[in-house]
């Protein structure tokens, strides 16, 4: 029997091992601290809403925590369905890929503002319908997911073996797939908050009466407030660099795992 030497190395743990591929990409960890930045910034400056510098960087914690809710809700659901029509294989894996091929044409910032009139202004309504756009891109990278999982020889011995579906999806798949859907299922973020941002600069709050990105850089418009539109908009623009570099990070730490 042998026996481990008190001297050898501990095998790194999966959070670190995924944290050094993250941290080595540049634009991720960039982007990640360009984030935390801005958080600890909103909670320490003052609420000053006539500063082009304090305004956008008190106001943009509350676009990033709509968009937040309505992409949680859109990735999960955009994701279940293709999962699921991985699964079913055949007609319906056709017919939910195809569907949501052709939907992703559609100008999705502003069905979603059009989807406000069925859903209604307020927050729910809002919130609701940058969700239900934000389904459709989360679809493919879900399915292709999916079926790269089902191509790997574990899941054809299952197969062999007379495993039922059902099993092998829950039991083998889904575990085995649950870290990379949710790198999949990150665009959806950066993509609500720019409809979001969208639609509030239109007048469409989707956080009631309190000043957003969008509507602050709406206000800006209306009254001819250059300063107060271009460092809004830069912010804007930063804080969306900024999670595509969270992104392509995340991306990393699976993109190594492959086989």
């Amino acid at each position: 029997m042998s026996v481990l030497s008190p001297d050898a190395p501990a095998s790194p743990s999966p959070v670190r091992v995924a944290w050094r591929r993250f941290s080595s990409d540049r634009p991720a960890t960039v982007g990640l601290l360009a984030v935390l930045g801005l958080l600890v910034a909103s909670l320490l400056l003052p609420d000053d809403h006539h500063s082009p510098v304090v305004t956008p960087l008190v106001t943009a914690p509350l676009s990033l925590a709509a968009a937040v809710a309505a992409a949680l809700m859109g990735a999960l659901v955009g994701s279940a369905i293709g999962v699921l029509a991985a699964a079913a294989g055949g007609w319906a894996e056709r017919a939910a890929t195809g569907l949501a091929h052709r939907l992703s044409i559609l100008p999705l910032p502003l069905v979603a503002v059009g989807g406000v009139v069925a859903f209604g202004r307020d927050l729910p309504g809002l919130l609701i319908a940058i969700a239900v756009v934000v389904v459709v891109p989360a679809v493919g990278p879900a399915h292709a997911v999916m079926r790269g999982l089902m191509r790997r020889e574990l899941v054809t011995a299952a197969h062999a073996a007379g495993i039922p579906p059902r099993r092998i999806l829950w039991r083998h798949l889904l575990p085995n797939a649950a870290a990379r859907l949710a790198v999949a299922g990150w665009p959806a973020l950066p993509r609500a908050l720019a409809i979001e941002s969208f639609a509030g600069f239109l007048g469409f709050s989707a956080v009631g009466g309190a000043g957003t990105l969008g509507t602050v850089m709406g206000n800006a418009t209306a009254h001819g407030d250059l300063a107060m539109l271009a460092s809004t908009a830069a912010v804007l623009g930063g804080l969306l660099l900024a999670l595509h570099g969270i992104g392509r990070g995340l991306l990393a730490t699976v993109a190594e795992e492959e086989p």
